[in-house]
């Protein structure tokens, strides 16, 4: 699962350029931002009346941002299209989209715990 989800290779190319001093700091400071994000994103759904469109933007850039790093497969994606939507106020097409920003971070918060494991 790990391979359709992230590229290792680049995950851990990231972890190795501190040398191993810094791989474990790293790796827990990804998790982390993962899970902060996935907590801030499942904050705003499901998606009411009072739509915060800037808070959503700025979560999805942030998520992008990081899966492109870590070398996610699917979620830059999902992110850059949940980022769009919240720019131009789409709550419509943003609430079809954010459920599958969310699963696909767990899917990549998996998939990092599996490759630190492995280290």
């Amino acid at each position: 699962m790990t391979s359709e989800v992230l590229d290792q290779k680049t995950f851990l190319d990231l972890l190795e350029t501190g040398g191993s001093d810094v791989a474990a700091a790293l790796a827990e400071q990804l998790e982390q931002d993962f899970t902060r994000l996935h907590s801030d994103l499942q904050a705003h759904l499901p998606l009411g009346t009072a739509v915060n469109f800037r808070a959503i933007h700025l979560i999805a850039h942030e998520m992008k941002g990081l899966a492109l790093t870590v070398g996610a497969h699917v979620l830059p994606e999902i992110s850059l299209r949940a980022e769009k939507l919240a720019q131009s106020k789409d709550s419509a097409a943003l609430a079809a989209t954010l459920p599958d920003m969310v699963a696909e971070c767990d899917r990549v918060r998996t998939a990092l715990s599996q490759c630190i494991e492995n280290m």
